[in-house]
């Protein structure tokens, strides 16, 4: 995981998330993967069961999907998802 997202990290997330919301599934894939670790560690912090995290994970990134196309705020992606 990383540590502190700097400027140009954002812009990129930022960049990635506009494609993705016109329709680009290699930059939704792209997102979902950068922040997964830190997605993982909020359900599983919301959850507080282990075996219930894929699941949910899965749900998410099925919605993320579906979802996209209402993002707004490329720039606000993580609290978006």
């Amino acid at each position: 995981m990383r540590g502190q997202e700097n400027s140009s990290d954002k812009l990129n997330e930022a960049a990635l998330a506009c494609q993705a919301r016109d329709g680009d599934t290699e930059s939704l894939v792209q997102l979902l993967q950068d922040n997964w670790l830190w997605l993982k560690g909020l359900v599983y912090n919301v959850l507080k069961r282990p075996g219930e995290i894929d699941e949910v994970m899965q749900n998410i990134c099925v919605l993320a999907i579906e979802k996209i196309h209402t993002l707004r705020e490329p720039e606000r992606f993580k609290p978006w998802l």
